[in-house]
């Protein structure tokens, strides 16, 4: 199961552009992620979602691929988690971090225009079209990170997509149920300590 990180995870409302690039340029993020031949291309600007695990805060940076006649998926894609506590905040295992990131960037969407359609609207109900990208191996770093950021988890290659279905419980929505996933194995180049994550 997806998201919830068994109950713990508190996910933030706060949206936030980074300017880092142009907003008229485009990228084809994990290029080789892509067996359905759209020509849609992943926003250039990553959009940012913050969310907790017990008293440790974490914020996810994503990139959004609207639905379109060509892709009638909700697709987003994980490219980076920074760690925003101090230690042992950065001890928390990737995979956990991981499934909260995914709900916390899902959930950042609701509202969204571009993703309309993408969630339930009753409690107990789910759609199931929606895709994860990300790398396959993810490596935590503290070299090159910003301000009041402690640590820094990000990929160094590979690909991973999920298909997941997202599910109305209460008022909050959940990333559950993993349906398939493509996986591309981890470069050579990847460090020693890296973490395999498409599972």
């Amino acid at each position: 199961m997806l998201g919830c990180a068994n109950g713990k995870a508190v996910v933030g409302t706060e949206q936030a552009v980074s300017k880092g690039r142009g907003k008229d340029r485009s990228v084809q993020y994990f290029p080789y992620c892509y067996p359905d031949n759209c020509p849609e291309r992943f926003e250039g600007e990553p959009y940012v979602a913050f969310f907790s695990i017990g008293n440790c805060q974490y914020r996810v940076r994503y990139y959004k691929r609207p639905k379109s006649p060509c892709q009638s998926y909700c697709m987003i894609a994980i490219d980076r988690i920074d760690v925003l506590s101090p230690p042992p905040c950065d001890q928390t295992d990737i995979r956990e971090l991981m499934d909260s990131a995914m709900t916390a960037a899902i959930r950042n969407l609701v509202g969204d225009r571009d993703y309309a359609g993408c969630f339930p609207e009753n409690n107990g109900d789910c759609v199931d079209f929606w895709r994860i990208v990300r790398g396959v191996c993810w490596y935590k770093t503290e070299q090159g990170i910003p301000p009041g950021v402690y640590s820094v988890w990000v990929s160094c290659g590979g690909c991973c997509i999920a298909w997941v279905s997202v599910c109305k419980r209460g008022d909050q929505y959940y990333a559950v149920n993993i349906n398939e996933v493509i996986g591309l194995p981890c470069p050579p180049n990847c460090p020693p300590n890296s973490v395999e994550l498409c599972y």
